[in-house]
């Protein structure tokens, strides 16, 4: 029961963490100016989505794959706004596959990952599939958004398209 516990508990502790530390790279302040710099935003994304690879390390992000697409999601808004075409396409390319990592995963599944490993957490999402399937169509709306212009015509965007598509 006590490993359980630690478990359980660890796995709520650093997913509260990480998720206040991605809307942590998102805050104005009261003037409304963001804190951060685009680069800075962008470090501390590549920093939550890196905790996130060490914490999972046999890739069973399950209900957490909701939190790598949206930090890939928003990496690919910022450099879009640089001009980077490759990590542009890079991040969106991770926001898709996320996205659907998080559409597929079963109900009942457990962390295979060694800190987590038997918990069960999230399947009450899959209790929901509208919200599950908002995710696939906020993202295909965000494609269509003119901040991607500048890389609709490659074929690595089209691909992207192909694997948020899926169901």
């Amino acid at each position: 029961k006590l490993v359980e516990f630690y478990r359980e508990n660890t796995l709520d502790l650093f997913s509260d963490a990480l998720y206040q530390a991605e809307q942590l790279a998102y805050c104005r302040d009261d003037d409304g100016k963001e804190i951060y710099t685009a680069d800075e935003q962008l470090a501390i994304l590549a920093k939550v989505t890196a905790v996130y690879e060490i914490l999972l390390e046999e890739g069973d992000y399950n209900f957490f794959a909701q939190f790598m697409e949206s930090a890939y999601r928003q990496s690919a808004r910022l450099y879009a706004a640089k001009g980077d075409a490759e990590n542009t396409l890079i991040s969106l390319r991770n926001m898709a596959e996320f996205s659907q990592k998080f559409l597929h995963y079963p109900e009942d599944a457990a962390q295979t990952s060694i800190l987590f490993r038997g918990v069960k957490y999230g399947g009450w999402v899959k209790n929901t599939p509208d919200a599950v399937n908002a995710m696939i169509r906020e993202n295909l709306d965000y494609l269509n958004e003119p901040r991607f212009d500048f890389i609709r015509e490659r074929p690595e965007f089209k691909e992207i398209i192909k694997i948020q598509q899926t169901k």
